[in-house]
C-alpha cells in the first residue's frame, strides 16, 4: 500500500531543497558581485578584471574543445541543451588557403595555431567560432563528460572562475571569466539528460588531391546539417531576419561562408550581390541599429553598424519585414581565405 502522506512529504522535501539551491545560487552571485565591486573597482575596472564578453547569453555559445578526441561544444538557450560534436583529427579539412587547400586536422592541432584552427572549423562547419579551450589529457567519453558537467554546474564554480582555479586543468583558453560566469548561470539548473555527445566520424567523403590520389575528408554539407539546429537563435526579431549580402571582395567563397554564418543562426539570405567597389571593412547597414538582430549580426562579423538613410517624404514606407544588409569587406575574406 502506498503511503501518500509520506510521498507528499518526500516531494515537498525535494521541492524545498531545489528552491533552496536556487536561492543559494542567487545569493552566491550577489555576494560575489558585491565583493568584486567593493574590493576591485577601487583599483581596476570590473570589465578589465572579468575580461571582454564575446557572448550575449541569448545566442548559442560555441567553442572548440581541445580534448581527446577534439570536439565542438555548443550550449543552446532555447531549447536549452548542450551538445559535444566529436571531430576526427585524422580527416582532412578545407583550409581556405589556395596554396594548401586541404589540411589534416591533427596537423593543425599539433602546430598550436589557434586562430588557424578555429577558422578552419568555421569554414567546415559554416558558423562563426571564436572561443577555444585546450584541456590537459581530458578524454571525451561519457563518464568523463558527465563528471565535468556536474563539476561545472556546481555552486562552487563561480568561486573557481573568479579565483582562477577553474583553469588548473586548462592548457589555454580565450574565454573570458565573464562569459564563463554567464555560461555557468545558464547550465547550473540544466539536467544532465540535456547533454548530448554526437560523433561526426560518419560525416566524411573522399576528396581527390590529384595524381589519382584521394584522401578522406569531412563532408561539410553533412557537418552543417547536423550542427545548424543547435545554433538557431530564438531571440531574433521575426520581422528582421532577411539578409542581403553584398560581396565587395574578389573571393566568391567569402559570400558563401557569410551566408552560412547567417542562415545557421536563423536569418534568411534573400540575395547575394557582387560589387566592383572594394571595401576594406565589413559593415552592417540597417535603419534600426538598436534592433537585436542587427546588433547580433554585427557581433558575428565583428563590425560596425551603419544607419541606412530614412526614406524621403512621399516615398513608400519601408516593408513590414525589414532587410538587413551585410557588406563584406576584405577583412572578412582575409581572415578565412588566402
Amino acid at each position: 500500500m502506498v503511503d501518500y502522506p509520506n510521498s507528499r512529504s518526500a516531494w515537498k522535501k525535494r521541492d524545498t531543497q531545489k528552491r533552496g539551491r536556487e536561492l543559494l545560487s542567487i545569493f552566491i552571485v550577489i555576494v560575489l558581485a558585491l565583493a568584486i565591486l567593493n574590493g576591485l573597482v577601487k583599483t581596476i575596472s570590473l570589465k578589465k578584471y572579468l575580461g571582454k564578453s564575446n557572448w550575449d547569453s541569448q545566442a548559442s555559445f560555441v567553442s572548440y574543445l581541445g580534448t581527446t578526441p577534439p570536439a565542438v561544444f555548443i550550449f543552446q538557450k532555447e531549447p536549452k541543451r548542450i551538445a559535444l560534436f566529436k571531430l576526427d583529427p585524422s580527416k582532412y579539412y578545407f583550409s581556405g588557403d589556395s596554396k594548401l587547400p586541404l589540411v589534416q586536422l591533427s596537423k593543425v592541432i599539433d602546430d598550436k595555431n589557434t586562430s588557424k584552427l578555429v577558422n578552419i572549423l568555421a569554414i567546415s562547419i559554416g558558423t562563426d567560432i571564436e572561443n577555444y579551450i585546450f584541456f590537459q589529457n581530458k578524454k571525451l567519453d561519457k563518464e568523463t563528460v558527465d563528471a565535468s558537467f556536474k563539476d561545472f554546474a556546481s555552486i562552487a564554480t563561480p568561486f573557481k572562475i573568479l579565483s582562477g582555479k577553474i583553469y588548473s586543468n586548462t592548457m589555454s583558453t580565450n574565454v573570458s571569466q565573464k562569459d564563463l560566469l554567464l555560461l555557468w548561470w545558464q547550465v547550473k539548473s540544466l539536467s544532465i539528460n540535456r547533454l548530448e555527445i554526437v560523433d561526426l566520424a560518419a560525416a566524411s567523403e573522399e576528396i581527390s588531391v590529384g595524381n589519382n590520389q584521394k584522401v578522406l575528408g569531412v563532408d561539410e554539407e553533412s557537418l552543417h546539417f547536423k550542427i545548424a539546429p543547435y545554433l538557431e537563435n530564438q531571440s531574433l526579431n521575426k520581422k528582421s531576419r532577411n539578409v542581403v549580402i553584398e560581396n565587395t571582395t574578389d573571393v566568391a567563397a567569402a559570400a558563401t561562408l557569410a551566408s552560412q554564418f547567417v542562415s545557421g543562426v536563423g536569418f534568411v539570405t534573400t540575395t547575394i550581390n557582387v560589387t566592383g567597389t572594394p571595401t576594406e571593412k565589413t559593415k552592417i547597414v540597417s535603419s534600426d541599429r538598436d534592433n537585436y538582430s542587427v546588433r547580433y549580426l554585427a557581433k558575428i562579423f565583428d563590425c560596425d553598424i551603419v544607419v541606412a538613410p530614412a526614406s524621403p517624404r512621399g516615398e513608400p514606407k519601408e516593408p513590414e519585414t525589414k532587410e538587413i544588409k551585410v557588406i563584406l569587406g576584405n577583412d572578412f575574406s582575409d581572415r578565412y581565405f588566402k
